[in-house]
């Protein structure tokens, strides 16, 4: 991989190779790949199409005897087979939208039946759980860390608040709605299906959507830095935007978190209309004129809708793992987005609030950082790509899956899941046979298959005098001679 670059394999694809393997270093070798070089080489063959396959596997033990001893020694040439069934198209490939709710105080003298949702006002939080990369081999573990670290950072929020929740004395009156979609990296699949399916009540109720792109970089994992992206400038009149940009930028000098906000307009095609493919996720929830922003650690989003069809798959990578996660920043950025919610909620980023400067999340209700860590290790030990040989992937994920219900549950009032088709949202084609086997024979050279045959033609005619006797193979070999002489003749 170290030798790897999109120019080698062009050149490679010109001398009509038939294939390529890419070696990848172990976890614990992989110093001498840069990170950031390598995400751009990844990039750019998910825009190229090669009519060649490109393998990966891993430069363990094996592999290094194979390809540094083997292919080193003179007269041997070796032939690499793959064992594998052509792959097929995987139709309905369906993913999972998980929903929590937390429910807010309610005023009894203006509650109606089964209304709750309508009345208070709600501020809803999305993130994505799937991960996706070039070569998502199964038994990678540590895979997906970015992905992972946002679906932990839900979990903690719905932890936190669910104690505060817990007691009248401090509910507020807003519901806290936590969304963990699928689809990210597919154009935002899962977000689009919840806001076509949502109870047009919470939507109506949705005060300010927030969406957690990535809360730590795991391409520069020294990079501290949050970013605050949005379509709409805050201004005075836009009461809930400003309060709430207010509140994060108030957070940040608190807890001393470097915070940038970002004003992006949507982009609008030349015929008046929204493009089909938005940068960031809450311009999703912006043109259906919901206050919303993203949060990120990048300054840049995932998608180019400048660029027609630059859809990258994600923000993972192949080196997308713990080692490149810093924890103390991801503690960090989660209890920083956990204050800017609660001052928000609780109304303490006025400038007249003697409570500005408090810090809600210390103490009894500080950051737990084993829970995250623990769940850190699930996440990344579970391969989260949707469309994965259903008999493998799809049974780790459906029990994670599970799992985060389950454990949602124990935190919120009410978890819901939605199932939908991925095809409904994005024009991609699936096909299943992501996992390989590949073999390895040491083959003679032609010339060795040359002396070999007449060796084997001497043995038999030696063979044949030895039983026949010399006089009777002489006599044979004139009649062949005779019969050939004839045989012009009558041409």
């Amino acid at each position: 991989m170290e030798d790897f670059s999109i120019g080698l394999l062009d050149q490679l694809v010109d001398k009509k190779a038939e294939a390529i393997v890419i070696l990848i270093p172990s976890i614990d070798s992989r110093n001498n790949i840069s990170v950031g070089g390598w995400y751009g080489v990844e990039q750019a063959l998910f825009q190229k199409e090669y009519k060649i396959p490109i393998y990966f596997t891993y430069d363990d033990d094996q592999v290094k005897k194979m390809y540094r001893d083997g292919f080193e020694q003179l007269g041997d040439r070796h032939q690499l087979v793959v064992s594998t069934y052509e792959p097929t198209l995987v139709k309905d490939v369906t993913a999972v939208n998980i929903q929590v709710t937390l429910l807010g105080k309610t005023d009894l003298n203006q509650q109606t039946e089964d209304e709750d949702i309508k009345i208070n006002p709600s501020i809803v939080v999305v993130t994505n759980y799937d991960s996706y990369n070039i070569a998502p081999i199964y038994g990678e573990s540590n895979n997906g860390a970015s992905t992972a670290a946002n679906v932990v950072s839900i979990l903690e929020l719905s932890r936190l608040f669910s104690k505060l929740y817990s007691s009248s004395k401090t509910q507020t009156k807003y519901n806290l709605i936590f969304l963990i979609h699928a689809g990210n990296s597919l154009n935002y699949a899962g977000s689009k299906h919840w806001i076509n399916n949502a109870d047009i009540r919470l939507l109506e109720s949705a005060q300010f959507v927030l969406s957690i792109d990535s809360i730590i970089n795991t391409l520069n994992s020294k990079e501290d830095k949050l970013y605050f992206h949005i379509s709409k400038s805050p201004k005075q009149e836009n009461i809930p935007l400003t309060k709430f940009y207010e509140s994060f930028n108030l957070t940040s000098k608190q807890l001393n978190v470097p915070f940038q906000f970002v004003h992006k307009k949507i982009n609008i095609l030349p015929n008046g209309e929204e493009s089909s493919i938005v940068d960031w996720e809450h311009e999703l929830f912006a043109i259906k004129k919901l206050i919303s922003a993203t949060i990120s650690a990048y300054s840049y989003p995932i998608y180019d809708s400048a660029s027609e069809g630059n859809i990258s798959f994600s923000r993972s990578h192949l080196f997308d793992d713990l080692r490149n996660v810093n924890k103390d920043i991801l503690f960090r950025n989660i209890k920083f987005i956990a204050e800017s919610i609660a001052k928000y909620i609780y109304d303490f980023s006025g400038d007249n609030s003697s409570t500005k400067n408090l810090e809600i999340f210390s103490g009894s209700l500080e950051v737990n950082k084993q829970f995250i860590e623990s769940w850190m290790q699930t996440l990344t030990s579970t391969n989260r790509v949707l469309f994965s040989d259903k008999l493998t992937s799809s049974n780790q994920l459906s029990n994670l899956l599970n799992g985060l219900s389950k454990t949602l549950i124990g935190y919120s009032n009410e978890v819901s899941n939605q199932t939908f088709k991925i095809d409904e949202y994005v024009d991609f084609k699936y096909f299943n046979g992501l996992k390989q086997s590949m073999s390895v024979y040491r083959v003679k050279p032609t010339t060795f298959d040359l002396f070999l045959l007449l060796a084997v033609i001497g043995y038999l005619a030696v063979l044949y005098i030895f039983v026949k006797g010399p006089s009777d193979t002489i006599s044979q070999i004139k009649k062949l001679f005779q019969k050939s002489s004839k045989a012009k003749k009558k041409n």
